[in-house]
């Protein structure tokens, strides 16, 4: 018997994407794959690493866009991380250079600091299993009474305050916030101004930010497991750079062998 349309009745092949009389759409047909560019040679290999820092798995990487993500379009696939999205990056691969570009917004992609860099306003970062957003004092909207003015909540900001971290938690609410009023903010877990004492991935002593003349930057302190930084647009990758999607943390080899 031939499928009929959930909504009007009438014959609905499972060829179609759509219900010819009503226009619905047809259920059991899924859309095809987005198309993949076509890849090349292979330039590396991508590593997937354990919570030992042993590499655990290694998926080639060839000239062109290698799409990473939970779907079935996606040339380096971990379909049963619910963080990814169907195609979450692209790393893409040219013989002089790889370059690593978010496509997913929401969870993010962060790439492992090895040198300071400076914050701008909304930057996210992780440290351990912590997701902190970066917020300048100067640049919050003030709340708005219903008179249209700003109006003052709370106490006074101390004097000498210029940021503050907000901790985001797994509906991306905020679950706690941390006033930065020193010149240098230190981040960790036994010794420090902020602590997270339940991380086992925070190192004693992980990070810092530092406030220089307005300008914001952040240094990792050594740690075992480093300090990420959510990227914004195309990045450059060099050989042996680290970065995290969802649950997996993976590392750039460049070369052919």
């Amino acid at each position: 018997m031939e499928p009929q349309c959930p909504k009007c009745g009438g014959p609905l092949p499972d060829t179609l994407l759509f219900c010819g009389t009503c226009g619905e759409h047809n259920p059991l047909r899924t859309p095809p794959p987005a198309p993949q560019t076509a890849l090349g040679e292979r330039m590396g290999t991508l590593a997937l690493i354990d919570e030992n820092g042993a590499e655990a798995m290694k998926f080639p990487l060839h000239v062109g866009e290698n799409r990473i993500g939970s779907g079935p379009s996606a040339t380096v696939r971990f379909a049963d991380d619910g963080f990814l999205a169907a195609e979450h990056c692209i790393l893409e691969v040219h013989r002089e250079s790889f370059r690593l570009r978010p496509l997913e917004r929401a969870n993010g992609t962060f790439l492992r600091i090895t040198a300071p860099v400076e914050l701008r306003h909304g930057d996210v970062l992780r440290v351990g299993q912590e997701v902190l957003r970066f917020e300048r004092l100067d640049q919050l909207r003030p709340e708005v009474g219903l008179d249209g003015n700003a109006e003052v909540v709370g106490w006074p900001v101390p004097r000498g305050a210029w940021g503050r971290l907000c901790q985001i938690g797994l509906q991306r609410q905020v679950a706690n916030a941390y006033l930065l009023a020193s010149p240098d903010v230190f981040l960790g877990r036994e010794r420090g101004d902020i602590l997270f004492p339940k991380d086992g991935f925070v190192s004693g002593s992980h990070s810092v930010l530092s406030e220089r003349n307005g300008r914001v930057f952040l240094k990792d302190l050594g740690s075992s497991n480093g300090t990420f930084l959510r990227i914004q647009q195309d990045t450059p990758l060099r050989n042996g750079d680290l970065f995290l999607l969802g649950r997996n943390l993976l590392r750039v080899h460049k070369g052919t062998a």
